[in-house]
């Protein structure tokens, strides 16, 4: 395996990842990041966000070293202090910069002390993110949690994402009726089938963890992964998605079917292979450099160590359907 690439900073020079117009971001002006703090309460340490609007965020966690990943997207950065250090058990230290600027996304990154599990709540333009405590880890014999549901991001619009009905073959559906915008799927020994309301599926691969982020009209999607993998079985018209990893952009710009299997590990590694039935192609960007490259509709294709110059096309035949599919 190629060795580890050393954790990006947010703080780090940054170049438009893609120059592009037709994203879910483009439909509205950007949001300001106006404040983050760290604030105390009977609970513990949290971290607050305040912007000029409500805005969804894309969580996601990262190991060696533990860190918690906040993406802002369509948000520009407007605050003064761009670290904050802290004491105590949970996070050494929180930082926000730039993380693209076309679409503009917002990234806020804390330092964690160790992995810890989180929730975010939000009210207006107020989001708060809280770190579970360690006495609380996560137990790999129970299903994991219904992801929650935020109503003050997705009042009135229809939501993006259901659950559908068991297939034979045995796939994991979530429990309940509707994913909230701005939610995490994870599947656990099993695939997570999720149904987009306006036709298609995606597939979380076992052993995975996705955000699912939608335009204010729930047409197009933001899907965040970082250690993991997922397929796309959807058909685009006059609309893009976007799958974000650690360091990639993946623009799906429509028309055309989209069935592609995605798998990103913590090596920096990513792989992308079209699967039966796919016609249209994607457009890859390394979120902290300015290179891109075009993946044709019946390629497949592994980016190593983060970058778009270190090509490959020994793609594993499991690359999208599991975990490890990258280190084996």
């Amino acid at each position: 395996m190629p060795a580890k690439v050393p954790a990006r900073a947010p703080n780090s020079p940054v170049k438009p990842a893609l120059k592009q117009t037709s994203t879910p971001a483009a439909k509205q002006p950007p949001a300001a990041v106006k404040s983050v703090e760290i604030v105390h309460d009977k609970t513990g340490s949290a971290i607050e966000i305040l912007t000029s609007r409500p805005v969804p965020p894309a969580l996601q966690t990262l190991p060696n070293p533990p860190r918690l990943v906040i993406d802002l997207p369509n948000a520009n950065v407007a605050v003064k202090r761009k670290r904050l250090a802290a004491q105590g058990e949970q996070f050494t230290a929180v930082r926000v910069d730039q993380f693209q600027l076309t679409p503009p996304v917002t990234r806020v990154v804390v330092d964690l002390l160790s992995a810890r599990e989180y929730t975010w709540d939000a009210a207006g333009n107020r989001l708060m993110i809280r770190l579970k405590p360690a006495e609380e880890p996560k137990s790999r014999n129970t299903t994991p949690a219904q992801p929650s549901t935020v109503s003050t991001f997705s009042a009135g619009v229809q939501p993006a994402i259901v659950p559908v009905s068991p297939r034979p073959t045995g796939s994991m559906v979530l429990a309940g009726s509707r994913i909230g915008n701005g939610s995490s799927v994870t599947a656990s020994g099993e695939t997570a089938v999720l149904h987009i309301a306006r036709g298609g599926e995606v597939h979380v691969c076992p052993g995975s963890t996705v955000s699912v982020t939608a335009s204010k009209n729930g047409q197009e999607l933001m899907l965040g992964m970082s250690s993991g993998a997922l397929e796309t079985h959807y058909h685009l018209d006059a609309t893009a998605d976007a799958v974000l990893t650690p360091d990639f952009r993946i623009l799906l710009a429509g028309p055309g079917e989209f069935d592609y299997a995605i798998a990103s590990n913590a090596h920096g590694d990513t792989c992308i292979r079209a699967l039966l039935g796919n016609t249209a192609s994607v457009l890859v960007s390394e979120l902290m450099g300015d290179r891109s490259y075009q993946v044709k509709p019946t390629e497949q294709v592994v980016f190593q160590e983060g970058r778009v110059d270190r090509l490959s096309n020994d793609v594993p035949v499991n690359c999208g359907r599991e975990k490890r599919a990258l280190e084996k």
